[in-house]
């Protein structure tokens, strides 16, 4: 179940940072990325951290230990994750958001038998590509 509230969490929050952005609420669309959304993408890394080390490996207080633990390419995802100071930074980190939980997610729905909302992503991410066309 945490899984898949997880999963839907972050996509649903997807719209509200598009939403901020083309509304030129920057303040908003970032507290939406920076706090629901990297709530969620934090969940998702430390499962997959823990998955991959049969969950005899601890990331840290504020996951200070990520880095230790993934991939050389999965850190520079998750530190892409963190651009901001424009419009355009944040278009930026979410789709680097998208991608690494994606990997992510579905690393682990492949180990567990779950159903990665594959369409859920594939929409949202159409949905912010419009979006972000028309700002």
């Amino acid at each position: 179940k945490q899984f898949y509230r997880v999963c839907s969490e972050f996509f649903w929050e997807l719209q509200n940072v598009a939403k901020g952005l083309k509304r030129d609420e920057l303040s908003y669309a970032m507290f939406i990325r920076d706090i629901s959304m990297r709530d969620m993408l934090n969940i998702m890394l430390d499962a997959y951290i823990g998955m991959k080390n049969d969950y005899q490996v601890n990331t840290g207080t504020l996951g200070k230990y990520r880095k230790k633990h993934l991939s050389g390419l999965q850190y520079e995802k998750y530190r892409e994750t963190y651009q901001a100071n424009t419009n355009e930074d944040v278009w930026k980190s979410v789709f680097a958001m998208i991608d690494l939980f994606g990997e992510v997610g579905r690393s682990i729905a492949q180990k567990y038998n779950y159903r990665y909302p594959q369409n859920d992503e594939r929409t949202i991410i159409e949905y912010l590509e419009r979006v972000k066309v028309k700002e």
